[in-house]
């Protein structure tokens, strides 16, 4: 007899509803893809439970409003009857009951959950509840006792037990309809479908959402008519419709604008739209008066670099996690690379032996998925000495190799007192970069600083650099150190020269003096003199020629 080996997923009980983004609309394998679970699940949901596809046609495809409240009125079902503070699940009664004798033993499951056991009252089968070890205070509140053994379960004396609920009080739950009132086009829902799956090959998820938000908005505003019948006047009321909407916003209407004119421009190419008007969609685009509005780049803050170099020098850590954190400021001043790709560098791919960090984008959030690898910049030795410390840190105290993440989360335990604790870290990158604002807003605080953010540290860096003398190819060096594909990203958008500087810049720039200064730097003897002028001596005695002569 042959055995075969099924590979079955195991069984989700409880589904997030917040994977349904709003926008989307779903088949099937996307359904299963991001509830973890399989197609003929989902098939089974629109034969036996009520989840509504939008049409009859196949593939069947759902809205993001009735999936979402299906998987809310799923999750529901499965719940038991809420009762009293302190009540566990009796699976055999279907019921929330009491603890038999108000007795309980308490397990620790791991480093986050304890486990509670008891007996049921009313029909003596044992009931589990794991929680929080925070929410274990409230036993005392609950009147329970905790024991090592359970007592034996009889009948005697329990004429009547303590039940929260009863069965008459059992709501029963129907098959899911959406109450609500849909305004959606089936036509559309397809066609975006389609579209969202060639933009998932160019851009990331975030730029796919705000494209998503966009249509959305073009929809509700047209109400939700068929692409087809797209017009002109259509194109123009839209634009009203946007400068209405963000008046205090005019980059968020332009971008808005111009991601509904990109999709019917692809959307002119396919079967069935051919008939939509080039002109037409070439209108859905701001005045150029607004379109300039949009285009303004407000001045960049920045703080001096000695200021954040003080900042972290004067930082004393005691606990673990302020170890972490003074090795990410670091890091950041060090390279200039964005928060996103320092949170998910590993530890390999910092080389201090030769003074550089690549950021490999197979395992790096890097803009654009790109691999760049970043020089570190020459400042104080002692902030390189604070960064190689805690690599070794890292692999002496914590047990870390090259592939485990440089800057890794915090490992939270619960105490004898059933309170959370921080002990050492675990293997795992910090997945939000809300953690390294925070922790440098509250050192900015103690300084004194004002508010600044991550990203303002790349700001002072340009304006450092701005400040030398410096020729293209050094500023192109700088430029390809920050990651930017072109210098002009570089000046452009990193660096304004301010107004009263600009004109004091162009009154300077005399030509004639520019030109016989020029000519002098060229000469041979005046390059030997100035590859001289590190030593002390013999600047004090091209000092007192130039002083007797005069």
């Amino acid at each position: 007899m042959i055995f075969r080996k099924f590979n079955k997923k195991t069984p989700v009980r409880k589904f997030d509803h917040r994977r349904v983004k709003i926008g989307y609309s779903y088949i099937a394998k996307d359904l299963a893809k991001i509830f973890n679970t399989d197609c003929s699940v989902v098939h089974r949901w629109v034969r036996e439970e009520g989840l509504i596809p939008i049409d009859e046609k196949i593939p069947a495809m759902f809205h993001f409003e009735t999936t979402k409240q299906f998987i809310i009125h799923k999750n529901q079902a499965r719940k038991m009857q809420i009762g009293n503070a302190g009540d566990l699940p009796c699976f055999k009664c279907r019921l929330k009951r009491r603890a038999y004798k108000d007795k309980v033993i308490l397990i620790k499951q791991n480093d986050k959950l304890w486990n509670l056991k008891a007996l049921c009252c009313a029909c003596g089968s044992k009931m589990n509840m794991s929680m929080s070890a925070n929410e274990f205070t409230l036993m005392i509140t609950w009147g329970y006792l905790v024991v090592e053994t359970l007592p034996k379960f009889t009948l005697i004396g329990i004429s009547k037990p303590n039940v929260t609920t009863n069965l008459k009080n059992i709501q029963t739950i129907n098959k899911f309809e959406y109450k609500g009132c849909l305004n959606f086009c089936s036509n559309n829902e397809r066609i975006k479908h389609k579209y969202f799956d060639r933009l998932a090959q160019k851009f990331d998820k975030k730029t796919i959402a705000k494209i998503v938000y966009a249509l959305l908005i073009f929809e509700e505003f047209n109400n939700f008519k068929d692409f087809k019948l797209f017009c002109y006047e259509d194109s123009k009321n839209f634009q009203k419709y946007l400068l209405k909407r963000y008046t205090q916003s005019m980059q968020t209407a332009n971008r808005a604008i111009t991601y509904v004119k990109q999709f019917f421009l692809w959307l002119r190419e396919h079967e069935g739209y051919k008939k939509l008007c080039f002109d037409d969609i070439d209108s859905l685009q701001l005045s150029l008066k607004d379109r300039e509005k949009a285009r303004v780049n407000k001045p960049k803050d920045y703080l001096s670099i000695d200021k954040w170099q003080e900042i972290i020098l004067n930082l004393k850590p005691i606990e673990p996690i302020e170890y972490r954190n003074r090795a990410i400021f670091t890091c950041l001043i060090l390279t200039g690379a964005r928060v996103d790709a320092l949170i998910s560098l590993k530890i390999k791919d910092v080389n201090l032996e030769h003074n550089y960090i690549f950021q490999d984008s197979s395992h790096v959030n890097t803009k654009f998925s790109s691999s760049h690898k970043i020089n570190l910049w020459n400042f104080n030795p002692e902030l390189k000495q604070i960064l190689e410390d805690w690599i070794d840190k890292l692999k002496n105290e914590y047990g870390f190799n090259d592939n485990c993440t440089l800057f890794p989360k915090i490992r939270i335990t619960s105490n004898n007192e059933f309170k959370f604790e921080a002990d050492g870290f675990i293997k795992e990158p910090i997945k939000s970069t809300s953690i390294v604002r925070k922790e440098l807003t509250k050192q900015l605080n103690k300084s004194n600083l004002g508010h600044y953010t991550p990203h303002t540290i790349r700001n002072s860096l340009i304006a450092l650099f701005m400040g030398f003398d410096l020729n293209p190819e050094q500023l192109k060096a700088i430029s390809q150190n920050m990651c930017h594909k072109s210098l002009n990203t570089t000046i452009n958008s990193y660096y304004n020269v301010h107004e009263y500087r600009q004109d004091k810049i162009i009154q300077e720039l005399n030509i004639e003096d520019l030109t016989k200064l020029q000519e002098v730097k060229n000469n041979p003897k005046y390059q030997y003199i100035i590859s001289q002028m590190k030593n002390e001596e013999i600047i004090n005695k091209v000092f007192d020629v130039v002083s007797q002569s005069n």
